[in-house]
């Protein structure tokens, strides 16, 4: 029967396509097969035969099995859901993580709901993962807005110099650096089109573009994640603490910054 339902979601997933983040329509079409998939939990959880982790344990469990994103994402909102029934907040962070990490277009505001929900049943103190995970959810939430509205402005001015600047900002604030780029590299930053690989680049080069981002990061940006731009020429590191955005440059920079990943981690940089 749980082969002949896997068939199922392979064959809603040829129909619909593989997308990051599921389509209303394609949630709709599997989610009676994941209702079948979960019913014998559900009503074993109901009967008070299993516990509320060991439906989110299935639920979890089945998601490496699933075919298709939509699939994927149904079961992660189960396991979400039931881990935080049971209160067991560690394994619903653990699940919500892993639905960011594989569903990758995942929503903030999607983030948020689950995130929201699961503390409705944590008491104080409780959760501490999920509630970090909320924060920075809302956080990417309104960058998000921000986006769209700085998208909006320069659709009716491109040269709108203050729109791109916060389109940019914005894109750094949900770690989109390939995006934030080529806004930067737009507004004439010769840093980013190094890093690009443009040739109106000029004279820069990897210790004058780590020069710009050292500066960059200085001016009070709220900066989050950890991505490698242009290979790897910089590495740009997250500091858990603040959040500000550091980087090293390879060969050119070895002399000038003294970097270990145990400093990283201890949160310490010595220039």
């Amino acid at each position: 029967m749980k082969q002949k339902l896997m068939m199922l979601l392979a064959v809603a997933t040829m129909i619909f396509g593989a997308l990051a983040m599921p389509t209303k329509e394609e949630v709709k079409e599997v989610q009676p097969v994941v209702n079948e998939l979960m019913v014998e939990h559900v009503n074993a959880y109901r009967a008070r035969k299993k516990s509320a982790k060991d439906v989110g344990n299935a639920a979890f469990g089945l998601v490496g099995e699933a075919e298709g994103d939509a699939a994927k994402y149904l079961l992660f909102k189960v396991a979400i859901n039931y881990y935080s029934l049971a209160k067991d907040f560690e394994k619903a962070a653990d699940a919500l993580e892993a639905m960011q990490s594989q569903i990758k277009d995942l929503p903030a505001s999607e983030v948020q709901t689950l995130a929201s929900a699961a503390l409705n049943r944590a008491g104080r103190g409780e959760a501490q993962r999920i509630r970090a995970m909320l924060r920075m959810a809302s956080t990417h939430a309104s960058a998000e807005k921000e986006i769209e509205a700085f998208k909006d402005a320069l659709r009716k001015n491109g040269s709108d110099t203050a729109a791109l600047r916060g389109l940019a900002n914005a894109y750094v604030k949900v770690d989109d650096w390939p995006r934030a780029l080529k806004v930067f590299a737009k507004m004439g930053v010769k840093a980013a089109a190094f890093e690009l690989g443009r040739d109106d680049a000029g004279d820069c080069n990897a210790l004058k573009a780590a020069d710009y981002w050292w500066a960059f990061t200085a001016q009070g940006r709220i900066l989050r994640g950890a991505c490698w731009v242009n290979g790897d020429s910089i590495k740009f590191i997250r500091f858990i603490g603040n959040g500000a955005l550091h980087h090293v440059v390879e060969a050119e920079m070895a002399s000038t910054l003294q970097f270990s990943q145990s400093n990283v981690m201890a949160g310490t940089f010595h220039v």
